[in-house]
């Protein structure tokens, strides 16, 4: 009961993980454009260092973690990794401008307690799940799972499309970070994982 607690656990932070890798690349995106836009435009050196080295981590880090979840030894260094770099999120985003006065807290925090408790529980360890046999799939499940999927296509593509204005790209843009561009994306993730469990019922 408690391995199988800590596995379910482990699986929702990586997830949570793939989510953070999302945003630091959508950021990086922005920072791409912003260059194109106007390469004068003074942005932290640091962000321009971190933003890519999040997006590389955090993201194949979560999703290599829900691929080897059912095999602990591997899927512990991995959720370990992967738990270390999204700690480093949150105390990078700070960087981004606009951030210091309005989100900061709680996007610094959260992935500062999410990557604390992955690490914890790929220290703890978990037992590798008995094989189930397969289960066929009933229609309402994979319609479920399209409606799911489908609507986390849409959610993507709208924070996709905003990410070039989350710090200000063009001259006469303000920042919109905190108009909700990363609950976007934890939403798109959100949705996702939802679809993903639906087909797996």
């Amino acid at each position: 009961m408690w391995s199988r607690a800590v596995r379910l656990a482990v699986e929702a932070l990586a997830w949570f993980a793939v989510a953070v890798g999302l945003i630091w690349l959508l950021l990086t995106l922005s920072l791409g454009e912003a260059a194109s836009v106007d390469p004068r435009r003074p942005f932290p050196a640091e962000l321009r260092y971190w933003a890519p080295m999040l997006a590389a981590t955090c993201l194949p880090g979560g999703v290599l973690t829900l691929v080897l979840i059912r095999t602990p030894p591997a899927a512990r260094i991995c959720a370990g990794l992967t738990g270390v770099m999204v700690v480093a999120a949150g105390f990078s985003i700070r960087l981004v401008p606009d951030t210091a006065d309005r989100v900061a807290p709680f996007y610094q925090w959260v992935p500062i307690a999410a990557g604390a408790l992955l690490v914890l529980f790929a220290l703890i360890g978990w037992r590798p799940s008995s094989d189930r046999p397969p289960i066929e799939r009933g229609l309402e499940s994979v319609l479920l799972a399209i409606l799911l999927l489908g609507s986390a296509f849409v959610v993507g593509a709208w924070a996709l499309l905003m990410s070039g204005d989350w710090i200000g790209a063009y001259e006469d843009q303000e920042s919109t970070w905190h108009l909700g561009g990363p609950e976007a994306v934890l939403i798109f993730v959100g949705l996702v994982a939802a679809g993903r469990q639906a087909l797996r019922r």
